[in-house]
């Protein structure tokens, strides 16, 4: 198996990429531009890699570029340019079987994998599971960890202004700076404020000129 290429397929977080495909997490003997574009389906049926997940055990093929399978390995064409024929998915799973992934080998011969190799690679799929939980964890924590910093340095920005109009410019940049690091994406706002009078609503600050009331 130390000489055969090894895909560790992890859930995709790329924006606006469906939660339903794996992207690459790790590779070996693979080509790189296949690792950055590649993806594969975990919509149920549609891909061998979602068999394995749905029925929670590892799936093998002996020939993917087999026309007859069902369904068809579903990146056939980089299959075929690899010359890999052999596939075997092992699914990583987490906490009451959560999905996270999967482990695929490939071979370019056609063949059944043995017993001791699956063994392997489940045993592996295991280990790989307990690390991506254990990273899912420490991010998560340093991600609270950071937004409760940001809050409160917002919290002390705001106590600060004494002006209308700069505590109103305050609050808009600070709610916007906190949200673009959860969307990673430039993001705009405004405070407004109901005039009981007027029977309206107006704005008071905007850091957009695309944005009126």
């Amino acid at each position: 198996l130390t000489k055969l290429p090894v895909i560790l397929w992890e859930m995709s977080d790329k924006q606006g990429e469906s939660k339903s495909v794996l992207k690459i997490a790790a590779a070996r003997r693979v080509p790189e531009d296949y690792i950055e574009k590649a993806r594969t389906s975990i919509e149920s049926g549609k891909s061998m890699t979602s068999i394995a997940l749905d029925k929670k055990e590892h799936i093998q093929v002996s020939d993917i570029q087999d026309k007859t399978i069902d369904p068809p390995f579903e990146n056939i064409e980089q299959a075929k340019i690899e010359g890999w024929r052999a596939f075997l998915c092992v699914p990583l799973l987490g906490k009451h079987d959560r999905p996270l992934g999967t482990l695929s080998i490939y071979d370019k011969k056609v063949r059944n994998f043995s017993e001791s190799e699956v063994a392997l690679c489940t045993s592996f799929a295991g280990y790989a599971a307990i690390a991506f939980q254990n990273f899912q964890m420490l991010d998560k924590e340093r991600n609270t960890r950071e937004i409760l910093e940001s809050l409160q340095q917002i919290r002390s920005d705001i106590l600060a202004q004494s002006e209308p109009q700069e505590l109103f410019k305050t609050i808009v940049n600070s709610a916007c700076s906190l949200m673009e690091k959860k969307n990673k994406r430039n993001l705009h706002g405004s405070v407004c404020l109901c005039d009981h009078a007027a029977k309206q609503i107006r704005v008071v600050h905007c850091n957009s000129k695309k944005i009126s009331g």
